[in-house]
């Protein structure tokens, strides 16, 4: 297959950790199921002995035991492995009482600009629910704006029901975005566990939203899906017999081909385990002109071998840069918005326009379920505060040949106040950022801080306009 190289990311239970300390890794995973389950399962680990390693020996027969030992053993370790998903339910919604941290939500607005791959080893939904908050947007051609929903980034992924509401999509899924691939599963993942083929998976879709008391919306399960197991590949050393789905095979296969082509690589929060072959494997594809980065609290050195960077030397992997410390994941999202902004003058966009004295706009959308016909804007500086605002292209002008979006903002008499000179053009713009200061303005709905991160040429029937691309700021 070949694709785009685009920048890849890989994340592990680090990155969920560093968006609420709720969220377990593994060995805390480990001692929950311990406690949780004391009276149902012994948990007879030697020391030093890891979970996965404990986990992994109770899934495998024993030659030397009677059948009904290992049995028992077998029984024991499905009991644990279907509790995971309890476990990491609970601390989901812990962690989803909170807003999502302003890093995470820049990290998406990066990821959304980049039209990345994320890869990730974690369970959770924590990453959907952050895109149900931030409300990411893409435009088309002809100048209609659709808002991006964490259910529409998730892919390859299981089929969802028929949809309820207007605003959902059988298959929801866009390539406009960035791609989230769940390698291990996911919580809204279901099936009839030991199904050999993985032909009865099928998903919900995450209408959840970080920091908020209620999800976007609530579906009755006519199916009965959430009766069944969840789709989990457990953590264990040896994951081989549970990659024989369909959508396993499918997930693997192309993130191979990312990982093969990719950009640029960064992993986030994993600690790369030389126990889990198949992913070093996967790692190990990564081209060498590729730059390779590691965002951790501790992403070691060559020496201890067994460091993430260690790891990755032994894979024949060099790490061109690494970020550290307790705030290792929030230090390399702000650094990934500065170095956005200050690339934003040398934005190809502003050299494919045939001319810069064209609209400037921007995509913002209130989201799932709200109506508004207001979701493209222009900029324009307020004459008494200087600071930039997005005016809402009035519908009835919207597509009117001939005239301008600003045009039409002017001749909407809610907006009097304003100037032509006030307007923001392509030109403008350019000269704003020339020093590669950040460019700013209000969100018209929330009032929050936006920076320009990147910019493309839209061509809208018969006009030239910049399309800013945007990233929470404060």
């Amino acid at each position: 297959m070949n694709l785009p190289r685009r920048p890849t990311y890989v994340l592990g239970a680090g990155f969920s950790k560093a968006i609420n300390e709720a969220m377990p890794i593994t060995h805390e995973l480990g001692a929950a199921l311990a406690e949780r389950l004391f009276e149902e399962v012994v948990f007879d680990r030697q020391p030093g002995e890891t979970f996965e390693m404990w986990l992994t020996l109770q899934v495998t027969p024993m030659p030397f035991l009677h059948s009904y030992e290992n049995a028992r053993r077998a029984a024991d370790a499905a009991r644990v492995i279907d509790e995971i998903a309890h476990v990491v339910d609970e601390q989901v919604h812990t962690a989803s009482e909170k807003p999502a941290p302003l890093w995470l939500r820049q990290l998406i607005a990066i990821w959304h600009a980049e039209r990345a791959v994320v890869l990730t080893f974690n369970y959770d939904t924590l990453i959907e629910q952050a895109v149900n908050a931030t409300v990411p947007t893409t435009t088309s051609a002809e100048g209609h704006v659709t808002y991006v929903m964490g259910d529409h980034v998730v892919f390859p992924a299981p089929p969802a029901p028929q949809a309820h509401y207007s605003g959902d999509s059988g298959a929801g899924h866009t390539i406009d975005s960035f791609q989230l691939m769940k390698m291990h599963g996911s919580l809204t993942w279901y099936w009839a566990s030991g199904d050999p083929t993985g032909s009865t998976l099928i998903r919900v879709r995450e209408k959840h939203v970080l920091g908020a008391s209620e999800p976007l919306a609530t579906e009755a399960d006519f199916s009965g899906i959430t009766t069944l197991d969840r789709y989990l590949i457990p953590p264990i050393t040896t994951k081989d017999g549970y990659y024989g789905s369909y959508l396993s095979n499918a997930l693997w296969r192309m993130a191979r081909s990312h990982i093969s082509s990719a950009q640029s690589l960064t992993l986030i929060g994993y600690s790369l385990p030389q126990e889990d072959r198949v992913a070093s494997q996967l790692i190990a594809q990564v081209p060498e002109d590729a730059p390779v980065a590691v965002v951790d609290r501790d992403p070691g050195q060559l020496d201890p071998p067994r460091s993430i960077i260690g790891n990755l030397a032994n894979l024949g992997v060099s790490v061109s840069t690494a970020t550290s410390g307790e705030e290792a994941v929030a230090t390399f999202a702000s650094d990934k918005v500065q170095a956005a902004i200050a690339a934003f003058p040398q934005s190809p966009a502003f050299d494919e326009l045939e001319d810069l004295a064209v609209d400037v706009v921007v995509a913002i959308s209130k989201g799932w379920g709200i109506r508004d016909s207001k979701e493209l804007f222009v900029l324009a500086q307020n004459p008494e505060t200087r600071d930039f605002e997005a005016h809402g292209i009035p519908s009835r002008f919207q597509h009117s040949k001939g005239s301008s979006y600003r045009e039409s903002v002017l001749n909407d008499q809610q907006n009097e106040h304003l100037r032509v000179e006030d307007f923001v053009t392509a030109s403008r713009l350019h000269e704003l950022v020339t020093d590669r200061s950040p460019f700013t303005f209000h969100n018209p709905h929330t009032r929050e801080t936006l920076v320009a991160i990147g910019a493309s040429r839209l061509r809208v029937e018969s006009l030239d306009v910049l399309e800013v691309k945007w990233a929470p700021y404060s």
